[in-house]
Formats: structure tokens, sequence, C-alpha cells
């Protein structure tokens, strides 16, 4: 099972991060502010054992169609807490909250 996150519960959160932001989009040219990793989607087949399976994980795409396929997969994978953004990255920008053009690590 997953977890919703609204942008402002997020953004609220971000302010402790105690956890893993991943952002599953294939292209991006802004981020939400301390995003730990870009994975593309379709390479998290690939890459799932190098996300931290012991700490929560939000996931965010651009809508957060995407990113809700994501958490699903990442729960049926047994990765616990697991939050997707709701409406992705256009909700946390119609909210004007920050964003980074520094690209996080990517795979």
């Amino acid at each position: 099972m997953f977890y919703s996150l609204t942008a402002d519960q997020l953004h609220a959160r971000l302010k402790q991060k105690d956890f893993f932001l991943l952002d599953v989009r294939t292209e991006a040219d802004q981020w939400l502010p301390q995003t730990d990793l870009q994975l593309s989607y379709d390479q998290m087949d690939k890459l799932i054992k190098l996300l931290p399976p012991d700490q929560p994980m939000v996931v965010y795409c651009r809508s957060g169609n995407t990113s809700q396929t994501a958490a699903q997969q990442l729960s049926k994978l047994g990765y616990q807490s697991v939050y997707n953004l709701t409406g992705g990255i256009i909700a946390w920008q119609q909210r004007n909250f920050p964003t980074v053009n520094q690209p996080p690590k990517q795979l």
C-alpha cells in the first residue's frame, strides 16, 4: 500500500527531510528542492536495488500519474512508507513553491 501527499503536505515535510525524494520523470529541467535521485520509471526494474529499503520514500513526476504507478510498484516490492505527490511537480508549481535547476543524482 502507498499513500498520497499534497504539495502543501510535502512542502511542510521538506523542513525535516526525513524521507528519500525520488523523481521518476524521464526528462526534466526543474526539480523539487532536496530531490535525492532522478530515476526514469522505465529504469526502475533494473535499478530498484539502489533505493533505500528502510527509509520513507516520496515519489513524484510531472502530473502524479507515473509516480502513482511507481509508488504502487515500490509498495508491491516490499518498500514501506511510500508516498505519491498528488498532482506532481505541476501541483507544486501551482502553489508557487520553489524548484531548483540543479539536477539531482541521475541513473
